[in-house]
């Protein structure tokens, strides 16, 4: 669920209308939902730290009094209906600058970490109960990368300002496992170093366009295109979830973007159908073919509208 400053603020005021439509719909359907994100990479570059402070204060405020309103039941328990906040996304650069390091890139605009301190200090004081911070963080599978996210999260929780790092793992069938492997040791030695909890925020596997592609012109008989491609997702996770034991990591929680081929595809549906429709969480495309990578090979095909079972098999379970 978004509370994106972009989602909230309406003429410099907190209009909590869209936020609460999306928990409501979560409570509806007895879900509990990862409030996502207070600070992010797009928020307007005017915005100084007293502004993103306030916005920070109304969020907690807004959070505290929605859950202390409205529970979901979880097994025999009533939990609250948000359960986790991202307080901090994406603050290591996505590229690399010409001499090779990824940076934060909050300092370029005069927020350090001590600033940052100071804006999060409301949120760290008021923390609603129940409730659990995260800093999310995305290709964690790349090393130098890695090593500024890793950095990142051992002075966040240093002060004391979040509970879980969380890896959001978009990850193709290309991703090499040494790669997985790699990344979840070091995952697992920051998890024993500082107490965090590790968790896979928003895992989805696709197969490259040029890929698939291949397949669909390679198979003669299209009916057995979603098997292929089941198959090689299914291996993918295997290689993921072995990588997991073999690091011996466990998952505070894993959560699943989509089930299809496309990192934008739930912007898109939502941007289509309306954000609160129940059959918008059923994929376009049966998970095979991702809405902004459909070639004109991929075009031809018909729509299917069903999940491929494989992978709906599959996003049933955590992985750890």
């Amino acid at each position: 669920t978004s509370g994106k400053y972009s989602c909230v603020e309406n003429s410099q005021r907190f209009d909590d209308y869209h936020i609460r439509r999306g928990l409501n719909f979560a409570k509806k359907h007895n879900l509990q939902v990862r409030y996502h994100s207070l600070l992010t990479k797009d928020m307007p570059r005017d915005l100084d730290a007293e502004a993103i402070k306030q916005y920070v204060k109304d969020s907690i405020d807004f959070i505290s009094k929605y859950n202390s309103e409205n529970t979901v039941e979880v097994g025999s328990e009533q939990l609250p209906v948000i359960r986790s906040v991202d307080l901090m996304n994406e603050i290591i650069s996505m590229t690399p600058n010409e001499k090779g390091e990824y940076g934060n890139i909050w300092e370029k605009r005069g927020i350090s970490i001590p600033i940052l301190g100071r804006i999060f200090a409301y949120a760290k004081e008021h923390k609603p109960e129940g409730i659990t911070y995260v800093y999310n963080e995305a290709f964690v599978e790349l090393p130098e990368k890695r090593a500024k996210q890793i950095e990142m999260a051992r002075t966040l929780a240093a002060n004391g300002l979040i509970d879980t790092f969380g890896t959001q793992m978009h990850i193709s069938i290309n991703t090499k496992r040494e790669d997985i492997e790699a990344a979840f040791r070091d995952l697992k030695n920051l998890q024993e170093e500082s107490g965090l909890n590790i968790a896979i925020t928003e895992f989805d596997c696709y197969v490259p366009h040029k890929k698939l592609d291949r397949i669909i012109k390679a198979t003669e008989d299209k009916t057995r295109i979603k098997e292929i491609v089941g198959t090689l997702k299914k291996d993918k996770l295997k290689d993921v979830e072995e990588a997991a034991e073999k690091a011996n990591l466990s998952f505070s929680e894993v959560g699943y973007w989509s089930s299809t081929d496309s990192m934008d595809h739930n912007k898109r549906r939502a941007r289509q159908n309306g954000a609160t429709k129940k059959e918008n969480f059923k994929t376009l495309y049966g998970g095979l073919y991702g809405d902004s990578l459909r070639t004109p090979e991929v075009k031809k095909q018909p729509v299917q509208k069903e999940q491929v079972p494989e992978i709906d098999t599959m996003l049933q379970a955590p992985l750890a």
